[in-house]
């Protein structure tokens, strides 16, 4: 449970970077960390339903195909297609996607608006979370 706490402590912290960016940044020149937050934060709202989710998963299907913390992003993201996990890949591998291109400089971020970013990210925190209490209702 630690390391769920821990998980949801940091996706609020960046929450609240993303809170005062928005406040500050009027000019609008940190999009690039701003979208790369909000990756991280999604990616902390996914780490902090593991430890709850992922026992469930494992004793109902009698297999251990999931892992209660991934280093990886690209065996999170082929973890998060799981159909477990289907509602939540859609959005996340989207900002995904956008982060590296913001964090890489693969192509110009500027399209991508911050309303667009945090609509993903909300989509992302409620598809955890809807994941997270179908498997606690579980018996």
């Amino acid at each position: 449970m630690a390391e769920q706490g821990r998980h949801e402590a940091q996706a609020k912290h960046n929450k609240d970077m993303l809170v005062f960016i928005d406040a500050y940044d009027t000019a609008d020149q940190f999009r690039d960390w701003y979208i790369t937050v909000t990756y991280y934060t999604a990616l902390h709202y996914f780490e902090a339903i593991l430890p709850v989710v992922v026992p469930q998963i494992n004793r109902r299907r009698k297999i251990l195909p999931f892992k209660e913390h991934y280093h990886d992003h690209g065996e999170r993201l082929k973890a998060m297609a799981d159909a477990e996990f289907a509602t939540i890949h859609k959005p996340y591998a989207t900002l995904h996607k956008i982060s590296k291109a913001a964090k890489y400089n693969e192509h110009d971020v500027t399209r991508y608006i911050k309303e667009l970013v945090r609509g993903y990210l909300t989509q992302t925190e409620i598809e955890c979370k809807k994941v997270r209490d179908a498997v606690l209702r579980m018996p």
